[in-house]
């Protein structure tokens, strides 16, 4: 879908951004039952371990001590104050450059009409390639690593329906790849 909510076409965009939307809304009861067990359960969690609610249990479990719940409500209050403006700047800046009246959600994530997208590979092999030819400038350890992971067979760096887009690593512990 980022293929299409990055297209210079507005309608393009919106239809792929109504799309998605709509299979969220489709799920949005199960997802909000889902949240809404999952909180209660981690509050009685929190309760039943000693603790007054689960951000307690948390900050414990996560070893902060060296901020409050209080002051992280307080730097995201700050983040709004201070981030919001700048944020609207760059929005209307973005909504200039599109020649659109209005900013849609749609209109986030697309390519500018005077932003030549790079293209630095064809097809996978190419990628794998010119990223080992990277790696092996920087790092002689770094590229035996890579070679080691392409060569097990542990790069999927294929798009196909059903994958997520993104990148996850794993280590795998008995073989030492990540």
């Amino acid at each position: 879908m980022t293929k299409f909510l990055e297209s210079k076409d507005r309608e393009i965009r919106k239809e792929a951004f109504e799309k998605m939307l709509d299979k969220r809304l489709s799920l949005k009861k199960d997802i909000d039952d889902i949240f809404t067990s999952m909180t209660k359960l981690r509050n009685e969690s929190a309760i039943n371990a000693g603790f007054n609610n689960y951000t307690e249990l948390r900050f414990k479990e996560l070893e902060r001590f060296d901020y409050t719940p209080k002051e992280c409500y307080d730097f995201h209050t700050s983040i709004l104050d201070v981030c919001t403006p700048i944020f609207g700047k760059i929005i209307d800046e973005k909504k200039r450059k599109l020649g659109v009246n209005k900013m849609m959600p749609y209109d986030m994530n697309a390519t500018m009409p005077d932003d030549d997208q790079l293209k630095p590979f064809e097809n996978t092999a190419e990628l794998i390639e010119k990223s080992r030819e990277v790696f092996s400038r920087i790092d002689k350890r770094f590229v035996d690593v890579f070679d080691r992971v392409n060569k097990a067979n542990h790069l999927d760096l294929d798009s196909r329906k059903g994958k997520a887009p993104g990148g996850y690593n794993y280590p795998l512990y008995k073989s030492g790849l990540p």
